[in-house]
């Protein structure tokens, strides 16, 4: 069995945590199905807003550390990343700030991954969903001799 994706790996994948409020905890074992069934709503949601603003990822998924019990929403490639991560994080900001239907997703909750980014390979090597928006949970899988504890996949492509 390979070794899990550290949260040190993340940090090169998503974009930093400028705040300092943790993240929420989502496990549905700790009483928090709620909160997740919402942040896995206001995924959705903020991934159909990108599409239909011209900035559509090829990848977009959540991942969970259970050793820091942290998730992540991870967005990345397509036209979402084409000027870059700076670009990337405006834009989702400014969609954001639109509505209150992406509650309670905060952008301390988002990375924008690069294209090569090693968790994005792993899952690309493993499942293509094609476009739209999906709803794949992966648990505790080894997928090209890394091991995933968790994720929730929306799109990769």
């Amino acid at each position: 069995m390979g070794s899990g994706v550290t949260p040190r790996q993340m940090q090169r994948v998503a974009h930093a945590t400028r705040g300092k409020a943790p993240a929420p905890r989502l496990d549905s074992e700790s009483g928090c199905a709620e909160l997740a069934a919402g942040l896995v709503e206001a995924g959705a949601s903020l991934l159909e807003a990108l599409d239909a603003a011209g900035a559509a990822p090829d990848t977009a998924f959540w991942l969970r550390f259970r050793d820091v019990d942290d998730w992540r929403l991870v967005l990345g490639g397509g036209r979402l990343v084409r000027h870059g991560p700076r670009i990337a994080h405006s834009r989702i900001r400014r969609i954001l700030a639109e509505s209150a239907r992406f509650d309670p997703l905060t952008m301390q909750l988002i990375g924008v991954a690069k294209p090569d980014a090693q968790v994005v390979r792993i899952l690309r090597s493993a499942l293509r969903t094609g476009p739209g928006i999906h709803g794949v949970r992966i648990r505790d899988n080894v997928l090209n001799g890394v091991r995933v504890q968790e994720a929730y996949v929306y799109r990769v492509m």
